[in-house]
């Protein structure tokens, strides 16, 4: 039998569930068209970054189908996308809504058919920074086939997540019992 590893990031009782996070980047990018440190647009890629940085021992290339990533109230699926697309980790999107991908396979489709626009966009620290081109080169090594980079929807478990469910398998974990 395979061991399976679950971790909860709880924070409500004040004890954390796992090490402390690495410290955040001394230069986070201002937007300084909005009151917000950063764009809505580009929170994900720094919320990706956070993950990857953080906790390597789970988020790793899960090829082998072994590991998954449950994005629990994962909304329009921005980071499974990214993580399923870009890293090629097993991301599962856990929310009532459906995904809606279609803002960034266009993007993607269009900063592959245009490189030299891709290039310009992938430069930090500028007004025309995207940094999905920046992640593009991840993307033709881990979706490449025959030449094609092929694009591909994360799994989607249409799911309301309330406390009663966590709570349940919080226990259920912690105890002897298995869902085999």
């Amino acid at each position: 039998m395979m061991s399976r590893q679950c971790v909860f990031i709880d924070n409500k009782n004040g004890a954390p569930s796992l090490p402390p996070p690495a410290p955040l980047p001394s230069i986070i990018p201002y937007n300084e068209g909005s009151i917000r440190a950063l764009s809505r647009r580009n929170r994900v890629y720094v919320y990706r970054d956070f993950l990857l940085s953080n906790f390597p021992h789970i988020m790793t290339s899960s090829s082998d189908a072994t590991c998954n990533i449950l994005d629990v109230a994962g909304g329009r699926g921005d980071l499974s996308w990214i993580l399923h697309n870009i890293d090629g980790i097993n991301s599962i999107i856990a929310d009532p809504r459906i995904p809606n991908h279609k803002s960034l396979i266009k993007s993607t489709e269009f900063l592959l058919a245009h490189p030299e626009e891709a290039a310009v966009r992938a430069v930090e620290g500028v007004a025309t920074h995207q940094p999905l081109a920046k992640l593009l080169p991840r993307l033709k090594n881990n979706n490449n086939c025959n030449g094609q980079n092929h694009l591909s929807t994360p799994f989607h478990l249409r799911m309301h997540v309330d406390d009663n469910l966590v709570e349940t398998l919080k226990r259920v974990i912690s105890s002897d019992e298995h869902l085999d």
